[in-house]
């Protein structure tokens, strides 16, 4: 029995001296938390339990002969897991840096670098941060009114990418969460919103752009104000040879015009001009009369052949005289006669307005005679 005894004992002591003596090892990391218990009643019993420097975890050593079991690193797990997702991050715009150059560097297609840096300067200055992101696609906001569907259709992207892309539900999608697009169409990114203008601003820029267009005109046609002037000048006294005659014509026939409206002035004459909306010198073939929605009447008895919206003219009213006379009445805000009518000299038939293309309420009255104009000044 004893003998028995002394054979178990002197086999435990080679076995624990065998292990001991074993060159080969391998390290488990066990969480400390998870193992305190275990791990004071180990050391206590000298089990081979050592605390390592970071405090938070603790090896455990285990001795098997030509044998490695490796236990999978949890820091190694988390950085594999967080990798799995595309990730942003800001470079600092170095010297000779291009946006090109800083896609190349970062693998990023030039369309991705530029959705996802909309502000960046066109000249980029050294110093300045620019977005670069791990894999092509955009980093979007998320805006009110926004779900996966809607953002998938808007920017040619699969519904399952963006859920698998980010980690998301699509129910519990926050306004300004940012998600990443893969490979969307860039177009969409690229192409600025027209920004939203109150009337009063609207029309602020179009006055500043109107000005600094009438300036670029003025300054190329400046040399060759002269000569327009001449021209125009030239075209007026030929008007002016062919007018004697119409009127002498006219005044021997017994008929004449009479003033359609009650004015203010001349605000534009007949003849070449510059048109102040066209922005070109074109020919005036009436008179711009200052009149701000006052009465109009007929300038001399006839038929209406055209009462209705024409190109330009706005609303217009067109009257037919004897001796192939007719006469003209332009951006009216209200017409009051119709097709067909006998109209006599005086009556009431509209009211003058700022209707077509016009720069402000007046009344612009033409005479022709067959389809030719006249200088309606010369027959008032």
């Amino acid at each position: 029995m004893k003998q028995r005894g002394s054979i178990v004992i002197l086999s435990v002591i080679i076995l624990f001296l065998f292990i001991r003596l074993q060159e080969e090892s391998q390290k488990e990391i066990v969480n400390l938390e998870e193992f305190t218990e275990y791990y004071e009643t180990s050391v206590a019993d000298n089990g081979g339990f050592e605390l390592i420097e970071s405090f938070y975890n603790f090896e455990r050593v285990y001795h098997f002969p030509n044998q490695y079991i490796e236990a999978p690193k949890k820091e190694e797990e988390e950085k594999k897991e967080k990798n799995k997702y595309p990730t942003k991050s800001v470079y600092i715009v170095k010297k000779g840096d291009t946006p090109s150059k800083i896609a190349a560097k970062f693998g990023m297609n030039l369309n991705s670098f530029r959705a996802n840096n909309p502000n960046m300067d066109k000249n980029l200055r050294v110093g300045s941060s620019v977005n670069v992101v791990s894999e092509d696609g955009v980093f979007y906001k998320l805006q009110k009114g926004d779900s996966v569907s809607r953002i998938a259709v808007k920017y040619k992207v699969k519904a399952a990418d963006i859920v698998k892309y980010n980690n998301i539900s699509p129910k519990k999608m926050k306004v300004g969460q940012e998600i990443f697009l893969k490979s969307p169409d860039y177009k969409a990114f690229l192409e600025k919103e027209k920004p939203k203008l109150s009337k009063k601003e609207l029309d602020k820029k179009l006055k500043e752009k109107q000005e600094k267009e009438d300036q670029k005109i003025y300054a190329k046609n400046k040399k060759t104000g002269e000569s327009v002037k001449k021209k125009q000048e030239e075209a007026e006294k030929e008007e002016e040879k062919k007018d004697t005659s119409d009127m002498e014509e006219t005044a021997s026939s017994g008929g004449g015009f009479s003033m359609p409206v009650r004015y203010a002035g001349v605000s534009s004459p007949y003849g070449s001009r510059f048109h102040p909306v066209l922005k070109r010198y074109i020919f005036h073939s009436g008179v711009d009369l200052v009149a701000k929605y006052v009465p109009l009447r007929a300038a001399r008895a006839g038929v209406v052949s055209f009462a209705g919206n024409m190109s330009g003219y706005g609303k217009i009213i067109i009257i037919k005289h004897d001796n192939g006379f007719e006469t003209r009445y332009a951006h009216l805000s209200q017409i009051s006669t119709r097709v067909g009518e006998r109209v006599e000299r005086g009556e009431l038939i509209g009211k003058t307005g700022n209707t077509g293309r016009t720069t402000g309420p007046h009344l612009h009255f033409e005479i022709r005679r067959f389809g030719k104009t006249l200088n309606p000044m010369k027959y008032l």
